[in-house]
């Protein structure tokens, strides 16, 4: 399969997971009315202003101000590599205090795609590439994919829940380009 391939059939894969994940979100509320292009726009825009803004204090190393970004409802869950790293906020509060001092994350995102839900409800999915520098004498990169459903709370955009992965090393054991 193509890379273009691959990422449609990731694409496809996390639209069904946003739904189910949002339906929870949605279903709580009265039933939404149909978005109109100019809102599902004006979502999509706010969304890729928070993603901004989101990398903007990680490459700051403004770690509190990151832990703001994700939900702290209960229902909050971030996964990494299909393994659920994070439960909560106070989750997230816990792995960025322990990072090294003077550690900066630079983060590119690439084809980035928001999907407006409903009222308030969105779909994120971007590439990434990572770069963290100030942890030795050379900067160590990652990259991967990123699906988020983002909700629209009283202080703004936050992260309900999401998922990051990044394809195995050449040559490791998990590696099936071969």
């Amino acid at each position: 399969m193509s890379t273009r391939g691959v990422w449609r059939a990731a694409w496809g894969m996390a639209r069904l997971l946003g739904l189910a994940i949002a339906a929870p979100c949605v279903a709580r509320a009265q039933a939404p009315a149909a978005l109109g292009a100019a809102q599902a726009a004006a979502i999509g825009d706010s969304v890729r202003a928070m993603l901004a803004a989101f990398n903007a204090d990680a490459a700051a190393g403004r770690w509190e101000a990151m832990v703001g970004w994700y939900d702290d409802r209960p229902a909050f869950r971030w996964v990494e590599n299909g393994v659920v790293r994070y439960r909560s906020r106070d989750d997230i509060r816990r792995g960025l205090a322990a990072l090294p001092p003077g550690l900066r994350v630079e983060t590119r995102y690439t084809d980035t795609e928001v999907t407006a839900l409903a009222p308030g409800v969105a779909l994120l999915v971007t590439a990434f590439e990572t770069t963290f520098t100030g942890m030795g004498p050379q900067p160590f990169r990652f990259g991967g994919l990123l699906t988020a459903t983002v909700v629209r709370r009283a202080e703004g955009w936050r992260f309900a829940s999401g998922h990051s992965s990044s394809p195995p090393p050449p040559g490791s054991p998990g590696d099936r380009s071969r």
